[in-house]
């Protein structure tokens, strides 16, 4: 520990003390009160560093949580699954938040040998302000697309879509075909956010890959994407064997608004999903728009 961790630590709230503590709960909401302070946390950096292979699950902590929220896990407990964590996690968006402090050692720990580490390092840079993170980490995040570890593979893609990295387009739409449907999916995501037309035609064979949450995530890219290229291709999903993927192509047929679509959406009305129905209802009327 370097002697100004060691200083700040001792002037430090309480909860600097329990990043080491034994129970993983604590070491999560330790990390995340940190986080809290923002830049005011920087010489936490390297333990909060440290921390990135600590992926213990634990329940949703405390810090930060509204009271509501805290009433509704505690009324259905089953739901406080949705909301776990790890004190990997956390640091991980502590160290998000503490900014340019963070940056380089994030950048550093994208190398990392282990590949949680590498994995939680590129959510901190997705989560990271754009204008901060964006060219520096624009390269490192490339090339963990050809990670090993589909985990790390996932976190990259979508990392470079939350920072909207317009030069990783290629290297992602190549993800596409990766052999994990997890990474495919995040992929879709990410050319959906960084909204660039360039991506539709290669997302266009994805709504009809093997996986329902690819093609999911490829029709609901495609929307946001909003070119007509993709109706012929959208209309046909409204036929898909998952209704989650019918009721998306609805949504994004909707988006894109072409009168071209007006038949298979009117068709879709008979959809024996009443959410399909909705969405295919709500498509028809942006058409007349």
């Amino acid at each position: 520990m370097t002697l100004l961790l060691t200083v700040w630590l001792a002037a430090a709230p309480p909860q600097a003390d329990r990043l080491n503590a034994a129970d993983a709960s604590a070491r999560a909401e330790a990390a995340c009160e940190l986080g809290r302070r923002r830049a005011d946390s920087a010489p936490a950096v390297p333990a909060l560093l440290a921390m990135l292979g600590d992926d213990i699950a634990v329940g949703p902590v405390e810090c930060g949580m509204s009271p509501w929220l805290r009433r509704a896990l505690q009324e259905k407990p089953d739901e406080w699954r949705k909301f776990e964590t790890s004190p990997a996690r956390e640091a991980a968006r502590a160290l998000s938040r503490i900014g340019q402090a963070a940056l380089q050692p994030l950048l550093g720990a994208t190398a990392d040998a282990n590949a949680t580490v590498r994995r939680h390092a590129a959510c901190a840079l997705g989560e990271m302000e754009k204008s901060l993170a964006r060219g520096p980490a624009a390269d490192r995040l490339s090339r963990l697309l050809g990670d090993s570890s589909a985990e790390v593979r996932e976190a990259a893609a979508r990392a470079l879509g939350e920072l909207d990295v317009a030069a990783a387009v290629g290297a992602l739409v190549a993800r596409l075909r990766d052999d994990a449907p997890r990474v495919r999916a995040a992929t879709a995501w990410a050319l959906g956010e960084i909204d660039d037309k360039s991506a539709v035609k290669p997302l266009l064979p994805a709504l009809a890959d093997a996986d329902a949450s690819v093609r999911r995530q490829a029709a609901w890219a495609l929307g946001e994407l909003d070119d007509s290229l993709a109706v012929e291709a959208l209309a046909g999903a409204l036929e898909d064997k998952d209704a989650g993927v019918r009721k998306q192509a609805a949504w994004a047929l909707g988006e894109i608004a072409d009168q071209r679509a007006a038949g298979a959406l009117s068709a879709a009305l008979k959809d024996k999903s009443a959410e399909v129905r909705k969405q295919a209802a709500w498509a028809l009327g942006e058409l007349k728009h």
